[in-house]
């Protein structure tokens, strides 16, 4: 015959609390400095900075990050023309992206072009009154 395994409350039977202390800590989570991870920016801090060091690397801060965010590559028409002083461009300028109107092209040759997935209306109007002629895709869909 085996013999049977005693039960744990046997051994605190006629002691007051148990083994948890004061009768107060056994009551909720008081005791404990909240539920679950509850504090860590506060009284549970120190516990974080030591054993929790990968969530310490954003500060705790996860948040919400929106899936379909589409980030648009963007150059300013004063970009364009630095890179035209420097001579990093000759006749064509192609970029894969939006082209915004901060700046002027002063520095443009003669029949330079730009091509672009989109151009603002801003920049449209600048490069119009610079005589510079410039494609869109978005001009060929019939949007601008």
């Amino acid at each position: 015959m085996f013999k049977r395994k005693r039960k744990r409350i046997n051994k605190y039977r006629g002691s007051r609390t148990c083994g948890t202390g004061n009768v107060k800590n056994k009551r909720g989570s008081g005791t404990r400095g909240g539920v679950g991870r509850g504090g860590i920016h506060k009284h549970k801090f120190s516990y974080v900075t030591t054993y929790d060091r990968e969530w310490m690397k954003h500060g705790g801060r996860f948040g919400f990050v929106n899936p379909t965010k589409k980030e648009i590559p963007s150059i300013n028409l004063y970009e364009i023309d630095n890179l035209l002083r420097a001579g990093k461009i000759k006749d064509k300028f192609e970029f894969r992206g939006k082209i915004l109107g901060t700046g002027f092209i002063e520095n443009a040759p003669e029949n330079f072009e730009i091509v672009a997935d989109s151009i603002s209306k801003k920049a449209a109007q600048k490069l119009q009154q610079a005589n510079i002629k410039f494609t869109s895709k978005n001009d060929i869909k019939g949007e601008n």
